[in-house]
């Protein structure tokens, strides 16, 4: 393409104040202290620039990722800060729109619209809509799957087929089980189908499929979503169901069935939420003192939880969403009991290894909630290590969260998010927590795939692309289908405005969206006719017009599902027309009778 740059146009500064910034070492980091100084680093200016660092392809659409250093350092002056800032990047020869439609996704338009400056270039006109679907053109979902576990999933497929979700499960027999292998089974998917996957799960544990270990880079899943370009962005989401055994594949499957098909509402466990600040303190040790002056690592697990739980208690209304903290003496006591109850979401920042730390280790990830499974976002030190590299016992956190229970009762988490390695990169993992829960309520960004990419990407970006983030960028792992879509607010019924009947024949079936009286974008609606069915997603304004073929014998089933609302059903008739019979003016003559009047 094109050659991109970028230059500052205008800049408004502040005055310099007599500040020595801090040198970035474990003193700083860990302690909170002053390290050493280098004379000659010091001695140079630094700051008050834009570059670009990135040039990368989301799914079929170029990203300028542009770094601004808004803070510059004179070692004669101090340091000033920008005020504001004018930027022109410039793209000689580029076109006003860079969009694939093939490519295009609503859940990824979405993505679009909460990261770029300029969503709407990224954006395709039109409805996202599909007359009947047909298995030979592609998929949204792409399922693979170990064949032992290929029945275990069915029930779920066919939920996800009955809802309108172009579903494609093929096991390792047809992908293969390595890594080369099944990526190349993904890209040709990517390249080629009519409709290409937007959602990849894969149905097993690394015994069954491969993942990616590289210890200089990116360890777990990640590596199979980077399909387009020489970038680091991922192209689809991706999760792993990591089983295996047959009951533990069960157990999950109706996790996720109870959740999106059957949620419970006979309370409002889904509006609360817990979140735990499990502060490492000075040597493991806290103290008033301390507790007072949190260090940096400490302070950013407060800061990332404390937004989480702000974020549910704004809009989305949530009930219940206190931040537990060892730092107030609070601990496994408190939180059981609440996550006993039923939550939406647990939200962890602190150490877990394999446990959670100090006064919160005890099981928090197994506690029986009466199949009321959260989801759990516990990005630290190896809870989503599915390959089982640091324990003994072949089950991480997160394994032991989603598996917990049975089908019958189940318990834990329905998904889980965690890092695949041991790190010391406190800031890091805070910023991937807080965006992803900035993705969830901030950004309309439910499916739960889509809220981790978006964490992923606001780490990247927080810190300009360093190493360490791309190093907690790459090794961050979903437990569960990342196409699920989060409760993110009370769950209910839609209001669903469509025909009570339509004639045979080709014909667009109009429907529209609403919750609690405001339309609902990204809805999707599925019409059943027989063993077909043609699907689309509503528009901002809660809209979709969904092409149909349907004969005189046919009645449509209308199925929609959405963020926030719960599965609505019902039946679109059929009318056949034909000819009208009706009674014409009658007038009766008496002229062969005997003329009185009567016959």
């Amino acid at each position: 393409g094109a050659q991109i740059s970028v230059e500052i146009v205008d800049t408004g500064w502040s005055e310099y104040l007599a500040i020595k910034p801090a040198p970035l070492c474990s003193l700083t980091l860990n302690w909170n202290l002053m390290g050493k100084v280098d004379p000659q680093l010091y001695g140079q200016h630094f700051g008050g620039e834009v570059k670009i660092i990135e040039d990368a392809i989301w799914r079929g659409v170029r990203v300028v990722g542009v770094d601004i250093v808004p803070a510059e350092y004179d070692p004669e002056r101090g340091v000033r800060f920008m005020k504001s800032l004018t930027v022109r990047v410039n793209h000689p020869g580029g076109k006003g729109t860079i969009y694939d439609r093939r490519l295009y996704h609503p859940w990824f338009g979405q993505l679009y619209e909460a990261s770029l400056v300029n969503p709407a270039a990224a954006i395709p006109p039109g409805m996202y809509s599909f007359k009947e679907w047909d298995p030979d053109s592609g998929a949204e979902l792409l399922i693979i799957c170990a064949p032992e576990f290929a029945d275990e999933v069915q029930n779920w497929v066919d939920w996800k087929l009955w809802m309108g979700m172009p579903t494609k499960i093929v096991t390792t027999d047809v992908t293969g089980t390595s890594t080369t292998s099944v990526k190349n089974y993904i890209q040709n998917a990517y390249d080629n189908w009519a409709i290409p996957p937007a959602f990849v799960l894969l149905a097993g544990d690394a015994e069954h499929i491969a993942t990616f270990v590289n210890y200089g880079g990116n360890i777990g899943d990640h590596d199979y979503t980077t399909l387009e370009g020489a970038d680091e962005f991922s192209d689809v989401y991706i999760g792993r169901i990591s089983a295996d055994t047959d009951l533990q594949m069960q157990t999950i499957v109706q996790k996720h069935l109870n959740y999106e098909r059957y949620p419970d509402t006979t309370d409002d466990w889904f509006l609360r939420a817990v979140g735990i600040v499990n502060e490492d303190g000075e040597s493991h040790e806290i103290s008033p003192s301390y507790c007072a002056n949190l260090g940096p690592a400490d302070s950013s697990y407060l800061h990332a939880v404390t937004y989480g739980m702000d974020t549910c208690a704004g809009e989305s209304g949530f009930i219940s969403h206190p931040v537990l903290r060892r730092c107030n003496g609070d601990g496994y006591s408190d939180a059981a009991p609440l996550i006993a109850a039923g939550v939406g979401f647990v939200l962890y920042r602190g150490q877990a290894w394999p446990d959670y730390y100090y006064t919160f280790r005890g099981g928090l990830d197994t506690v029986d909630n009466n199949g009321k499974c959260h989801i759990n976002v516990s990005i630290t030190c190896g809870t989503g290590d599915f390959r089982n590299v640091y324990w003994s016992d072949d089950e991480v956190m997160g394994e032991r969260s989603t598996r917990a229970g049975t089908p019958d009762h189940p318990k834990g988490a329905v998904q889980f998010v965690g890092q695949t390695a041991v790190s010391s990169n406190s800031l890091e993992r805070s910023s991937l927590s807080y965006h992803m829960f900035k993705g969830f309520f901030k950004e309309g960004l439910n499916p739960v795939g889509a809220a981790h990419c978006y964490g992923k990407n606001g780490c990247w970006a927080e810190f300009g692309g360093s190493s360490d983030a791309r190093e907690e960028f790459g090794r961050s792992a979903l437990l569960g289908c990342p196409e699920m879509l989060a409760w993110t607010g009370d769950i209910v019924p839609p209001s669903v405005t469509c025909p009570d009947a339509v004639p045979p024949g080709t014909i667009s079936v109009d429907v529209t969206i609403y919750r609690s009286g405001e339309p609902v974008r990204n809805a999707r609606v599925a019409l059943h006719h027989g063993s077909e069915f043609s699907y689309g997603i509503t528009d901002s304004t809660g809209f979709v017009s969904v092409v149909v073929g349907v004969s005189p014998a046919d009645t449509l089933i209308l199925v929609v599902t959405g963020p926030n609302i719960y599965p609505y059903q019902d039946t679109i008739y059929v009318i056949t027309g034909g000819v009208a019979i009706y009674c014409a003016p009658t007038t009766f003559s008496d002229i062969t009778g005997d003329h009185d009047g009567l016959i």
